[in-house]
């Protein structure tokens, strides 16, 4: 389960998400969740424990764009042929 913080609202968390396929290189699918200037790539996991966007900490890491900005979570395959998954 993610958990939005009380500074991402919870009614637009998820509404741009992507499959990011292993990012970390640790077989396990991973997620990209995006909203307003504020996006989050989550790790997958085995555990199902619940998940808090802002404490990540080893779980994934957050991305900020510009402000105003609104990102959009896409998910590319491994263009460059590195063995990670690329986003946008």
């Amino acid at each position: 389960m993610i958990s939005p913080t009380t500074t991402v609202d919870p009614i637009t968390l998820g509404v741009s998400v992507a499959y990011l396929g292993a990012t970390n290189r640790d077989a396990r699918a991973d997620l990209l969740f995006a909203e307003g200037e504020s996006a989050w790539v989550v790790f997958g996991s085995t555990s199902g424990a619940a998940l808090d966007v802002s404490s990540l900490g080893s779980r994934g890491y957050a991305l900020t764009g510009e402000a105003g900005a609104s990102l959009t979570a896409i998910g590319l395959g491994d263009l460059d042929g590195d063995g990670f998954a690329d986003f946008a």
